[in-house]
């Protein structure tokens, strides 16, 4: 005889004690959340770059240190997810490289409508696309001598 009742899954439910799943998989459901919103703020700071140019014409990469912040924070995320007793601290449990690529697909949308937003600004709402002024070159100085 089975030790279990048959499923409709075909034994997809394979714990000895029914309650385990709830807890097992609601400390994974956690973890991906977490690392879901992360991953959010992460892009939404790059998303921040300009209020109304593209990342297309505006490289990530033209702030330094946003760059270094990033992936500062990225670590720490990394760093709280793999290493056993800090994970125990925060009640999580380390990604697979599959649940990675699930992190990625929840949260890069974040990229894409914020684009979106960014294109329908420019196209109909009379927004410039202009490039940021830096801060070496006196931008507020050149603004107001202009006016």
């Amino acid at each position: 005889m089975a030790p279990h009742p048959p499923f409709a899954g075909g034994g997809v439910v394979t714990f000895d004690h029914p309650c385990d799943y709830f807890t097992a998989g609601k400390v994974k459901a956690c973890t991906l959340s977490l690392s879901v919103l992360v991953a959010i703020e992460m892009f939404n700071a790059f998303n921040a770059l300009s209020e109304d140019n593209s990342l297309l014409t505006l490289p990530p990469w033209s702030n330094p240190w946003l760059s270094v912040a990033t992936a500062v924070s990225l670590g720490l995320h990394c760093l709280i997810l793999y290493v056993p007793f800090l994970a125990d601290i925060f009640s999580i449990v380390p990604l697979t490289l599959p649940e990675w690529g699930l992190v990625m697909i929840f949260a890069l949308p974040v990229i894409l409508i914020d684009e979106i937003l960014k294109t329908l600004g420019r196209r109909f709402f009379g927004v410039k696309h202009t490039r940021r002024a830096s801060h070496a070159g006196g931008g507020a100085a050149k603004r107001q001598k202009a006016e």
